[in-house]
């Protein structure tokens, strides 16, 4: 059975770097540690372990507590460039020997490197800053380009603007290409697809994560600045080549300089120790910025940022950061394509849905008992099927499931065998009007007395539960993985404000498919939608 929705954002890039949807980690020194890059990875995107200068020794430990959290696929990042010969080599055995199968590369591009980890079978990813190097890095053998705007935080090795930089690229490549530099929202997303990209990498806004290395004081100041608060200059150049320039936020370094951002050659700066990391100096015009571990003048150390510092005002988990732009990264293409398909303004949506209820309603009434029954038993299987494939059957798993009404599928049997095996049942009820619905447990012993619109529900003195997994019946649904539904918006408004978010699996009929239901900023997207006819099937 094909289980899974076939995801709207899903490039050829997915298939290649094994991941769900299109948002790579970017590989940010010391703050893209195995915490972040497994949090990104068990969200569905593609995550990169920044370890740019570290100690073969810090690169085993992170790289097996990485495998130890989770079995995703990821990337190691090193610069080859602004590291030393040495150390490089001892790098890149260390990851070869830990069976690492890809890498991204950033800065100078070295065909020698590139050959070396290719020969392994190890995918390859390099970021680059102009089409001369995107070319470079084409002929090197690289698997996917990296397309870095000026926009970014940290590093940035060109002076082109993300978006334009891309374009460019698309057109005198023959290889997938990643948009990088300033992007954290869905719309940047979205329209870096539509412009033929096949994904984006994201760092400032990872960096503002719970699970993100950097120090407290430095995700703070990403959520504090605006994208006119960010200077690019090559102060900040200690341990990297000479020119090599950095965005920040602004600083007293950076005012200091009066204007004067370029220029400053790392052989003559002084190496004054301002900051420490476990009894390591870090010094001042170095490139080390702030983390968990340090202590000491952190003001004057470099906080990364890049042009997306402006949209990000908080700091939540990196699941929350990914999902929100994946979630309006779909909203936004949905929009797009219903805007130009639809034949009525914005505004009669809402009576659109209104009549489109009413007719897939009345379709529902059609049915007849033995059609219904036949219908409801095939969905049963299939989710029972989905279940134990997925979650191994859901044993010990708090399921919500619905009391069937108005001719839904009927799965009263399913949950009865489903609780024999282990699963524990929940069925939604409204306590609140306008409010999230409540969970309450569910056995076949349960006396069930009526609630809202005389529907069948467990008393009040039953065990209130949160759903791991969460069935939404469908009155319509789309292509997309939107649903209609009655129109009270009880389902969305509840799996909105579940945390951390269930397992949405939408169940209806294969008659009930609309091409679009013009979703809206409120409408949650199912993870997966089963009918009778199988997954997403016409």
């Amino acid at each position: 059975m094909n289980s899974d929705l076939p995801h709207p954002l899903h490039t050829p890039l997915c298939s290649i770097l094994k991941c769900r949807v299109p948002i790579l980690l970017a590989g940010m020194g010391g703050v893209a540690r195995w915490q972040l890059a497994a949090a990104v990875a068990k969200a569905g995107g593609y995550p990169t372990l920044g370890m740019v200068r570290e100690t073969p020794a810090l690169i085993a430990s992170e790289i097996r507590a990485f495998k130890a959290a989770t079995n995703r696929s990821f990337a190691v990042n090193l610069i080859p460039a602004a590291t030393e010969p040495a150390l490089l080599e001892a790098q890149l055995r260390q990851c070869l020997e830990l069976d690492v199968m890809a890498f991204s590369f950033f800065w100078d591009v070295m065909p020698e490197v590139v050959a070396r980890v290719r020969e392994t079978g190890a995918t390859v990813l390099h970021q680059v800053g102009s089409l001369e190097q995107a070319l470079r890095a084409q002929d090197a053998g690289v698997d996917v380009i990296i397309a870095q705007g000026i926009e970014a935080g940290g590093h940035v090795h060109g002076r082109n603007r993300s978006f334009d930089l891309a374009k460019e690229i698309i057109q005198e490549t023959q290889l997938p290409v990643v948009i990088a530099g300033g992007i954290s929202t869905g719309k940047e997303l979205a329209d870096a697809l539509g412009l033929g990209a096949q994904g984006v990498q994201c760092g400032t806004a990872f960096l503002a994560t719970d699970e993100s290395f950097a120090h407290q004081y430095h995700k703070q100041r990403v959520v504090d600045a605006d994208a006119e608060d960010t200077v690019l200059t090559d102060v900040f150049v200690l341990n990297w080549p000479k020119g090599a320039a950095v965005r920040v936020i602004g600083n007293s370094v950076t005012k200091a300089l009066n204007g004067n951002l370029f220029g400053h050659d790392p052989d003559i700066l002084p190496r004054e120790a301002i900051a420490w990391d476990d009894g390591v100096a870090r010094y001042r015009f170095s490139t080390d910025s702030p983390l968990r571990t340090t202590t000491g003048d952190l003001e004057a150390m470099p906080s990364f940022g890049g042009h997306s510092v402006g949209s990000i005002r908080d700091i939540v988990p990196a699941k929350v950061r990914l999902e929100k732009i994946e979630h309006d990264a779909v909203l936004c293409m949905s929009s797009e394509r219903a805007a130009e398909n639809a034949p009525f303004s914005k505004t009669e949506v809402p009576q659109w849905r209104k009549l489109k209820r009413t007719e897939l309603r009345a379709l529902r009434k059609t049915l007849s008992v033995d059609a219904h029954a036949t219908a409801s038993n095939r969905i049963a299987l299939r989710l029972e099927a989905f279940l134990n494939d997925r979650f191994d059957g859901a044993g010990g798993r708090v399921l919500s499931m619905y009391w069937p009404i108005k001719g839904e599928p009927d799965l009263r049997d399913l949950m009865s065998r489903l609780h024999a095996g282990g699963v524990i049942i929940a069925l939604p009820l409204v306590e609140t009007k306008a409010a999230p619905l409540v969970f309450r447990r569910w056995t076949p012993l349960t006396k069930m007395t009526r609630g809202d619109w005389n529907i069948p529900v467990p008393p009040p003195e039953a065990e209130i539960l949160k759903p791991e997994i969460a069935l939404a019946p469908l009155v319509g649904w789309d292509m997309s993985g939107y649903r209609l539904g009655y129109g009270g918006g009880y389902f969305d408004r509840t799996l909105a404000a579940l945390d951390p978010s269930p397992f949405k699996i939408g169940i209806g009929y294969a008659s009930a498919r609309l091409e679009t239901i013009f979703p809206q900023p409120h409408d949650i997207p199912m993870d997966i939608i089963l009918t009778e006819a199988g997954t997403f099937a016409d």
